[in-house]
């Protein structure tokens, strides 16, 4: 290991010590060990006094992420340049993520800045010290996979159990918590205890939702009666089908269990256990997901958060140490009706023979916009009349400010400018017929530079055996020399495969696009003979093959512009579209670029 000079009396930078505890096990050094074996190893690289160390300390908080409290105050201090060494007990301290500890590696770089590890023994100020600390992170990291896999069947193991896991209780119950003996030893379980007053609203809100059959007449009831929601506010559709959707409700009963047998949702108990008294418990039902914002950097991490749904597949189903409370085939039958709604709304409306349901998009928040059949109102040709309105509103009124939009002129509209695609003196008749032209032109290009990388990844491939095998055999001092060529070739080696699979990425955008473009040239040019002839259903479904959505917006003039976008399309300053505040118009107008095509 190279030696590092002492600290000037004049060097105003201070030594970083970072600690960190991982959240997902209790096993490995404390956080009190991993500072006292870094301070040693101050004082004995650097001379250097308590009061020029720096510490900073993470506990309970997982190596994957970096949007870490201490963590990023140590990296504004290092952007300060208040800092002139950062140690670390192992490198899995700072990051579980190899591309977060290479990119910070990078920052201390540029400024100079050591960045060594106790335990691993490298030393970052050294030549072979990078290639060695990309192998250790690396395998941090699948450590950290290894670790969550491990959790991940431990979960499923107290699953089976049917225990409370923790997490927001649903309405209706309470988490006890209750100590046992397990092989001799003591431990702790938690299940669901139920809260009288509670369960009572949740058995009518089952019971008005199979009268009523719709969310927003359940929500009138619950206003009317000044029920609330288990956090104390006024309950909404979506408060609402979270209920109806639970499973945790539902009796253990044979009804349950054959219904979720048909979707092969794996079920950790045996059909004895479902002895219509418990209910059930459900694990896996949705997935917290943690993503690097846009605008996120090394020094300055961000991170959004999002929770998405699994498919019932994806569910783990047990019976609970629980009374259930609905009945196996109510609970069943009011997921029927949910689906039912959900399609109902999802799907154009035969009723008033509406096009473009679910295919327009809401201007504001960017929602799909849906059918709304007007009552007792009719066009001159007796055929009923409709609104398109946002789904965002349809949910909360007050939620998004989007204003109907007149179905029937807007369908009529679109199928106007479809057709008029059709005409060779339209301007976008050859801009749709030349589009595939210019995606191959893209796409030949992009197998010019991929041929040209695999050529020097081969070359690279050849050097670096000869490199490595020069190594063997060369003198120390030729070593360092070896080393940086080899890590040079592995650096470009690294950037030539990454410019492959993007290259291949953007090939297989290229090629959906040449047949989706290829299936849309030959429907929009025989459109107007098609829509002529088509049944309502058929014509919706012709539709939905060259459509990938419509926005309709308002221009200086307050006139509505209705903005088609063909499926295939490259949508030029789409995003523009959902910062505009539209006021509703009858007709819609056609302006220069409302149809955009690849180019």
């Amino acid at each position: 290991m190279a030696h590092l000079k002492k600290q000037e009396q004049n060097d105003y930078r201070k030594i970083a010590i970072y600690a960190r505890k991982s959240k997902i096990t209790e096993t490995g050094k404390s956080v009190e060990n991993q500072i006292a074996k870094c301070k040693s190893y101050a004082e004995l690289k650097f001379d250097t006094p308590d009061e020029n160390i720096l510490v900073y300390q993470d506990e309970g908080l997982s190596g994957y992420y970096s949007d870490r409290p201490q963590y990023m105050r140590m990296l504004q201090d290092i952007q300060d340049n208040k800092i002139k060494a950062v140690i670390c007990y192992k490198f899995d301290r700072i990051s579980r993520r190899t591309l977060d500890l290479l990119n910070l590696v990078e920052q201390l770089k540029t400024k100079k800045i050591a960045f060594i590890s106790c335990t691993d023994d490298v030393d970052t100020s050294s030549k072979t010290g990078k290639i060695v600390m990309s192998l250790l992170a690396s395998i941090a990291e699948f450590e950290r996979d290894i670790i969550a896999e491990r959790i991940a069947d431990n979960m499923y193991e107290l699953a089976k159990e049917g225990r409370w896991l923790g997490g927001t209780t649903p309405t209706g119950y309470y988490s006890k918590k209750e100590h046992i003996s397990v092989s001799g030893k003591k431990t702790t379980m938690n299940h669901l205890e139920p809260i009288a007053d509670e369960q009572i609203i949740v058995k009518e809100i089952f019971q008005k939702f199979m009268e009523a059959r719709s969310l927003g007449k359940v929500c009138e009831y619950l206003k009317g009666k000044q029920i609330l929601t288990k956090n104390g506010r006024e309950h909404n559709r979506t408060s609402v089908k979270n209920i109806l959707a639970n499973p945790v409700y539902a009796i253990a009963d044979e009804d349950t269990f054959n219904y979720f047998k048909s979707f092969d949702v794996p079920v950790y108990a045996d059909k004895e256990d479902f002895d219509s008294i418990r209910g059930l418990m459900i694990y896996n039902k949705t997935e917290q997901i943690k993503e690097l914002k846009d605008n996120s950097t090394t020094i300055h991490p961000v991170y959004v958060q999002r929770k998405e749904g699994r498919e019932i597949e994806d569910w783990i189903i047990s019976v609970g140490q629980h009374k259930g409370l609905i009945a196996g085939k109510n609970w069943i039958k009011v997921q029927s009706i949910l689906q039912d709604n959900k399609d109902r709304f999802s799907q154009p409306n035969e009723e008033s023979n509406s096009l473009l349901s679910g295919l327009v998009r809401c201007p504001i928040c960017g929602e799909g916009m849906y059918t709304r059949k007007l009552s007792g109102r009719y066009t001159k040709d007796n055929l009923p009349r409709y609104n398109y309105v946002c789904k965002t509103k349809f949910k909360d009124k007050n939620a998004c400010s989007c204003k109907d939009l007149n179905g029937n002129d807007l369908d009529d509209f679109i199928i106007q400018s479809i057709c008029s695609i059709s005409d060779e003196d339209n301007e976008y008749y050859q801009l749709l017929a030349d589009s595939h032209t210019a995606i191959q032109t893209q796409y030949d290009s992009g197998q010019q530079q991929k041929q040209q990388a695999e050529k020097r990844l081969m070359q690279i491939e050849k050097e670096m055996d000869s490199q490595t095998a020069n190594l063997r055999l060369a003198p120390e001092s030729i070593k360092p020399i070896l080393f940086s060529d080899i890590e040079k070739l592995s650096a470009e080696q690294g950037e030539l495969q990454n410019k492959l699979d993007q290259i291949k990425v953007t090939q297989d955008e290229q090629e959906k696009k040449k047949i989706d473009l290829a299936h849309v040239r030959e429907i929009v040019f025989s459109f107007p003979k098609l829509v002529e002839v088509l049944s309502y259903q058929d014509k919706m479904e012709l539709i939905r093959t060259v459509v990938n959505k419509v926005i309709v917006t308002t221009n200086e003039k307050d006139e509505q512009e209705a903005h088609i976008f063909l499926k295939g399309a490259k949508e030029q300053g789409s995003m523009d579209f959902f910062e505009i505040v539209p006021e509703r118009r009858v007709m819609c107008q056609h302006r220069e670029d409302s149809i955009f095509n690849a180019s």
